[in-house]
């Protein structure tokens, strides 16, 4: 399922998952976005749900919010994720910032399938 179709209750459930940090974002006073990481090891970090409403999208927002994230978490030496391989914008965002593609496309249905991205931080 795209995680854009979460229910609210199964999105709460995953924030309050051990090792589990959520943020929402703001302009304006205004939440526009979140994402969510889960620490799989001390060093290494997923990043899951990372979502900017539409009339928000294609302004940087994902980009400067990842910066940030890498910023902050510092100690991690690796992060991973894994997105929906038709969703081309995504896929260039974290190309973009330095992800690179791993593992084989993992098809889900006709119009769905998963890529894994990884980005070493030295």
């Amino acid at each position: 399922m795209n995680p854009a179709m979460e229910s609210v209750y199964t999105i709460k459930e995953k924030i309050d998952r051990d090792n589990t940090i959520a943020y929402i974002f703001k302009f304006n006073d205004m939440n526009i976005g979140w994402v969510r990481l889960t620490y799989l090891e001390s060093d290494i970090c997923k990043i899951s749900g990372l979502s900017v409403i539409p009339e928000y999208q294609n302004r940087g927002i994902a980009q400067e919010v990842l910066k940030i994230l890498e910023e902050k978490h510092n100690k991690i030496l690796k992060w991973v994720l894994d997105i929906i391989y038709e969703e081309k914008g995504n896929c260039h965002l974290y190309e973009k910032l330095g992800y690179i593609k791993v593992g084989e496309i993992k098809k889900v249905n006709e119009n769905m399938s998963i890529i894994n991205y990884e980005k070493y931080i030295n």
